[in-house]
């Protein structure tokens, strides 16, 4: 399949949907993504216009399908949002698709597939990027009880309290982080006993990181630094979610 023009603009994915949507193989959306989430990192961010992060969701696999094709596209989905979500204008949450797809950025819907990526997975590397997504949101501090309100916190929570992939457990306690910064998501927190699920994790996760059953990245894990980032920022998340600072 031929990579994107150079020229062509770092936001149009309408290519990638066209892929999807047609009679190509999954190998060549893999490819189209792969080339979108290259460019995307050489890009600086900056880009004035508002991006159709609706029309990525729609390359998502079905809910539940947990093959090495499924968590491969997933993974890409989620870095191609997380590349986008640096544009200020990409983070403004629309309550429809409609106006998402005319102003660019995020809608209930795209949230709420970004939610099922959360509890169902098809990967490590995919649910590791899922919460990179979350904290990325989350930059934009009003948007932070619309997440806590779409249900990311219980599948965050349950990521942290169930996985031994210490780099996992970091960057979901990193997302849980993002969202207890502030007043509403400690509310949400509080109501679903977030408190007790993270300092569960601290008691019985930080030796099954450390022993690294399953290594995300065997040469961070072998490191312990992973173990170590996973245990601070949970011991991190409990602190915020315990804050009565008004913010």
């Amino acid at each position: 399949m031929a990579a994107p023009a150079e020229g062509e603009p770092f936001g149009s994915i309408a290519a990638a949907v066209r892929v999807a949507q047609g009679r190509e193989a999954t190998e060549a959306v893999i490819a189209r993504l792969e080339s979108f989430v290259r460019r995307g990192k050489a890009d600086d961010g900056s880009g004035s216009g508002g991006d159709d992060l609706v029309s990525l969701a729609r390359l998502l696999p079905p809910i539940g399908d947990r093959s090495a094709t499924a968590g491969a596209v997933t993974e890409l989905v989620m870095l191609a949002w997380k590349l986008l979500l640096r544009r200020a204008c990409n983070r403004a949450v629309h309550d429809d698709e409609a106006g998402a797809h005319r102003q660019g950025g995020l809608s209930r819907s795209v949230l709420a597939r970004l939610r099922s990526v959360l509890e169902s997975p098809p990967s490590a590397a995919a649910a590791r990027e899922a919460c990179g997504v979350v904290q990325n949101v989350c930059f934009e501090e009003e948007n932070i009880a619309v997440v806590a309100g779409e249900g990311a916190l219980p599948p965050l929570l349950e990521l942290i309290g169930q996985t031994v992939h210490a780099a996992l457990a970091a960057a979901a306690a990193g997302a849980v982080q993002s969202i207890v910064f502030r007043h509403d998501g400690r509310v949400v927190a509080r109501s679903t006993r977030a408190s007790a699920v993270l300092c569960g994790a601290i008691r019985h996760g930080l030796s099954a990181w450390e022993r690294a059953l399953k290594p995300l990245d065997e040469a961070e894990e072998a490191s312990g630094g992973a173990a170590a980032s996973a245990g601070a920022a949970v011991a991190g998340s409990i602190r915020d979610t315990a804050s009565e600072t008004d913010t």
